[in-house]
């Protein structure tokens, strides 16, 4: 008798699940596209500014690779049972001044970046910054109903996912 309403049960279940209605997913838009509208970015601009950011990003992975080689060298000094204070020390403030070059890092890259815009590209990024400075004060606002969400979060339908042979099965 179980098996009978573990068996409908199943049947219903799949019923249900391919019951629903399935809408597509919206269009994944390009990267950066809404800035490139707003401030009318062309393409020789976009790229400007990914080289831009490639090289902020190169300039970052020195300063972690060599945090990576002094927290190393502070662990192998710990691990051997090493009790020399003083290198220990002097590691781990070279590491707290590499950590301060990450924070500041990105002056030089900024500069760059606004080396890329025209006059008038540079002023509409007054609206964005205002624009950012507003953001709490806005999710507030929508939190208290006074204002609608601009785009309300999309609740997906539930799919089934489809049950795939584990290596262990084989």
């Amino acid at each position: 008798m179980k098996l009978i309403y573990l068996l409908a049960s199943a049947i219903a279940g799949t019923a249900l699940l391919g019951a629903q209605i399935v809408t597509p997913l919206p269009p994944i838009p390009a990267p950066n596209s809404a800035l490139i509208q707003y401030l009318g970015l062309s393409d020789a601009q976009v790229q400007a500014l990914q080289d831009v950011q490639k090289s902020r990003n190169a300039a970052n992975q020195a300063i972690y690779k060599q945090i990576g080689d002094k927290q190393m060298a502070i662990n192998n000094l710990i691990a051997s049972g090493s009790t020399d204070a003083l290198q220990i020390g002097q590691l781990t403030i070279d590491i707290n001044n590499l950590r301060k070059q990450l924070q500041t890092s990105g002056a030089p890259f900024h500069d760059q970046a606004l080396a890329v815009l025209t006059p008038d590209q540079k002023n509409k990024l007054t609206g964005l910054t205002n624009a950012l400075q507003l953001q709490p004060a806005a999710y507030q606002a929508i939190n208290l109903n006074l204002i609608e969400q601009p785009n309300p979060p999309r609740v997906l339908p539930l799919t089934p996912i489809p049950l795939e042979a584990s290596p262990k099965d084989n």
